[in-house]
């Protein structure tokens, strides 16, 4: 359901909507989304949040997620950069900036 404008509604109205699993976006008098209501079984989000803060807090895990992210974007990078590298790209001096990166923080996060 898409809401234009202003609504006034209650909890009884919501209560009944995620029974009934129906989704409300809301938008503004000049039609810029605002927020949404989901029903439970679409998204669990409290759930979700109360597992990413606890990971959050755990400063360890943290850092090994920081370092995948970095891990898995600096792969991608040297991946698409040898593509073009093989089709007559001088790319040598980027691919070996981005590798050095790589095996630097591989020392530090280890």
């Amino acid at each position: 359901m898409y809401i234009f404008g202003s609504l006034d509604a209650n909890s009884a109205l919501y209560n009944y909507l995620g029974q009934q699993h129906v989704a409300v976006h809301f938008f503004d008098y000049y039609e810029h989304y605002t927020g949404s209501f989901m029903p439970r079984e679409y998204l669990q989000a409290g759930q979700l949040q109360v597992k990413q803060t606890a990971f959050y807090s755990d400063r360890k895990k943290r850092l090994e997620l920081a370092r995948l992210i970095l891990d898995g974007a600096s792969f991608n990078m040297t991946k698409v950069l040898r593509y073009y590298h093989k089709r007559d790209k001088d790319l040598s001096t980027q691919l070996t900036a981005i590798e050095t990166y790589r095996s630097s923080y591989y020392v530090f996060y280890r």
